[in-house]
């Protein structure tokens, strides 16, 4: 029986954009619903995914064991 094919590997910039803008969103979302400006949303909601990426690009790599 053949292997089956290993998934894709994604760099983790690429899983860091992802989990930015997911999150950017959801916080988007969130401010819209309790009825924040959209102006406000949007700024706050940026700023937020910026943290979000820089956060999970410097802290979110976790080194495999041996």
């Amino acid at each position: 029986m053949p292997h089956p094919p290993r998934p894709p590997a994604f760099g983790h910039g690429t899983i860091s954009a992802l989990w930015a803008a997911g999150l950017g969103l959801f916080i988007f979302l969130g401010m819209l619903s309790i009825s924040i400006s959209k102006g406000t949303a949007v700024v706050v909601s940026i700023v937020c995914a910026a943290v979000i990426f820089f956060a999970v690009r410097l802290f979110g790599e976790s080194t495999p064991g041996r």
